[in-house]
């Protein structure tokens, strides 16, 4: 009892931990904020940081703190990211997450259809409806973390709330409910059954594709049951040719959907936006730098043989927020470590696969990973 006490009390006060509970849900709030997840992370460890340097005894609400750093982050992310989705080729949608085999329902109501509407709130607006009314903070924390008075705050998240009313789901269906419909829709689309297909969609359905310009991908949204249907027909005749391959079922950034990889071995999501029983939206997903997490044993099971990244900066994503001095989980063996430390040092920056927009986060990190390696490995290195 008193070890387990103990172990308690150090959860709520050593800072590394307090970091390591509260982490999920930072993630999740900077995905909401960037709808990227490899931008989400990098806010996140960039706050990791910032929360290392500061004095952590002083801080009586670490959530609420380490919050107002995720936004403020999101907030400055936001403008370039702004910028780069002006010259998006095609329809832009946030990068999908697929609930894990077997997880529980979701732990809030933002879905994808909310994600693509979040698009059209201004940085401010999107931040104090996601502090408020997803993740619970007062408004003063929310004026706090966004830099305005705690009145113009209710109204940015009220402006936010009526724009975004219509995008929240009005009758939404059950998960096996929604799964079932998924089967239905994916069996009917692949097999070319036009009939079945028609029963399962809406009247005004429209069918999203990104392709970010790098694979094929319609370039506009389809609006309209013939549109979708006529599209459909013809993607039918191709799958004869090269069948799309089911990889599985599941939930997609809230929606029911699946995940199939499909010709020339393109990785695809598909989420499904139901009301009152029939699909209202096909949200596919094919731009590979979006679907590069989802290359991993837990989503795909190890069915997917795509080529990952090998840029330094997302070898260390996973075990930076932890304090085992970053050398002792198995991915990360402590030559490997070393080994990718002196290449930043020694051989340039550039060289080590970082663009120039991480540079500045490297090099403060590589100071932490100095820091925290042993000595005779940390002098070995400065030799």
């Amino acid at each position: 009892m008193i070890t387990q006490q103990r172990q308690l009390n150090m959860s709520q006060t050593d800072p590394d931990l307090v970091f390591a509970r509260l982490r999920p849900r930072l993630v999740r709030l900077a995905y909401r904020m960037l709808g990227t997840v490899a931008d989400a992370e990098d806010v996140v460890q960039d706050t990791w940081l910032r929360w290392l340097a500061t004095d952590q005894k002083a801080v009586r609400e670490p959530a609420a703190f380490l919050r107002a750093i995720v936004t403020r982050l999101c907030l400055n992310e936001l403008k370039s990211a702004r910028r780069r989705r002006e010259i998006y080729i095609g329809t832009w949608l946030p990068e999908p997450i697929v609930e894990p085999e077997g997880a529980e329902d979701g732990v809030d109501d933002i879905t994808l259809p909310l994600m693509v509407a979040l698009e059209s709130l201004s940085p401010l607006e999107r931040a104090a409806f996601l502090l408020h009314d997803v993740f619970g903070a007062g408004f003063d924390e929310v004026a706090e973390a966004i830099g305005r008075e705690a009145a113009t705050c209710r109204k940015l998240a009220s402006r936010a709330r009526d724009r975004l009313r219509t995008a929240r789901p009005r009758f939404p269906v059950t998960k096996e409910h929604g799964l079932k419909i998924a089967s239905a829709f994916f069996a009917a689309s692949r097999s070319g059954d036009i009939v079945a297909l028609r029963s399962l969609l809406a009247e005004d359905v429209v069918a999203y594709a990104d392709g970010g310009g790098k694979v094929p991908a319609s370039s506009q949204p389809l609006v309209g049951l013939h549109m979708v249907l006529e599209r459909h027909a013809a993607l039918a005749r191709d799958f004869t040719v090269t069948p799309s391959r089911l990889i599985r079922y599941g939930v997609i950034s809230g929606l029911p959907g699946f995940i199939t990889v499909e010709a020339d071995g393109i990785l695809q999501t598909t989420a499904l936006q139901i009301e009152d029983w029939k699909i209202v939206g096909v949200y596919v997903t094919r731009n590979p730098d979006k679907l590069r997490h989802l290359i991993s044993e837990e989503v795909c099971g190890g069915r997917v043989k795509t080529a990952t990244s090998t840029k330094v900066h997302r070898l260390f994503r996973v075990s930076v927020q932890f304090r085992t001095d970053l050398v002792v989980t198995p991915i990360f063996p402590e030559n490997l470590l070393v080994n990718i430390v002196g290449l930043c040092e020694k051989s340039g920056w550039s060289k080590a696969g970082l663009d120039h927009r991480q540079l500045g986060f490297w090099r403060l990190f590589y100071g932490f990973v100095q820091a925290r390696l042993p000595p005779p490995i940390r002098s070995g290195l400065n030799r």
